[in-house]
């Protein structure tokens, strides 16, 4: 997250390594280039939700749903044949249509980070997606503003 942005699902290579990193089981190998086209969807729909730009998301979660068979598992829930990466991704696609009920899907305020997360505070106003790293940078650049700003004002009164 220092630096520039970088984009998570440029490569197959760098979409496994970020999943694991971030301590996802994902499955052996990396993505073809049809399935990290399908990741790079279903985060143009996350996207589009947290916007709030619902028939967006609607649209794309109904394109990528419609790429994928399923059935109604004894539990309830939707099940699907996928396996290795195919059912990882609709794994994910799933549970994003699972969440889009909710508004607690967010963006990361870090404007270097931008992920989405999962907003589970009572009372759904946090804004980083970890108050560890993201939050803590944006209060530290803040306060660091601050400072700045109050020594300039005191620089200019001691040359008046």
């Amino acid at each position: 997250m220092d630096g520039d942005v970088v984009d998570a699902l440029a490569t197959p290579g760098r979409v496994a390594a970020m999943l694991r990193a971030q301590g996802i089981r994902t499955p052996s190998g990396q993505p073809d280039a049809r399935q990290l086209r399908r990741l790079r969807e279903i985060r143009a729909a996350a996207q589009a939700l947290t916007r709030g730009a619902v028939r967006e998301y609607q649209e794309l979660a109904r394109a990528l749903l419609g790429r994928y068979s399923f059935t109604l598992g004894t539990s309830g829930r939707l099940e699907h044949e996928g396996c290795g990466w195919d059912g990882f991704i609709v794994e994910i696609l799933l549970r994003l249509v699972e969440i889009s009920e909710s508004s607690r899907l967010k963006t990361c305020k870090n404007p270097r980070c931008r992920w989405a997360f999962l907003d589970d505070s009572p009372s759904g106003r946090r804004v980083w997606c970890d108050m560890s790293t993201c939050g803590n940078r944006d209060k530290v650049a803040r306060f660091r503003s601050r400072q700045r700003a109050g020594s300039r004002r005191r620089t200019r009164a001691v040359r008046a």
